[in-house]
């Protein structure tokens, strides 16, 4: 049975890990997991392979096409380390992201500063 303290952070990380993959995807970007290499725009196939995991590097790709061949450009990067306080889930990231991280990065902010409430069900 998972204590409650750990119930708190997992739910914690999954919304801000969720935030990071839906508003990526909304921008229109693929995503590729570093260690599996998978490229995908599933948010549920990533969420997935990203909660097996206790760090992971996930790649923003732009997805085009140039005379006929499919071109796959990382613009940047996001690593997420599980297992922590659950807030600062995002350790680090390159700044060509930032924007797409602006609402994963408000509710971490909320979460480390006590302006947030988590309510686990029992």
């Amino acid at each position: 049975m998972v204590s409650e303290e750990v119930a708190i952070r997992q739910v914690i990380e999954r919304t801000i890990v969720t935030a990071v993959v839906e508003d990526a995807l909304a921008a229109g970007y693929a995503l590729q997991e570093d260690e599996d290499g998978l490229i995908t725009i599933d948010a549920k196939e990533m969420l997935d392979l990203l909660f097996n995991l206790d760090d992971a590097f996930v790649h923003f790709i732009a997805v085009g096409e140039e005379d006929g061949v499919k071109i796959e450009d990382s613009i940047g990067w996001v690593r997420f380390v599980f297992g922590n306080d659950g807030w600062d889930v995002i350790s680090d990231y390159s700044l060509t992201v930032e924007p797409i991280l602006a609402r994963a990065n408000l509710i971490s902010d909320k979460i480390s500063t006590g302006n947030f409430k988590i309510v686990v069900g029992k």
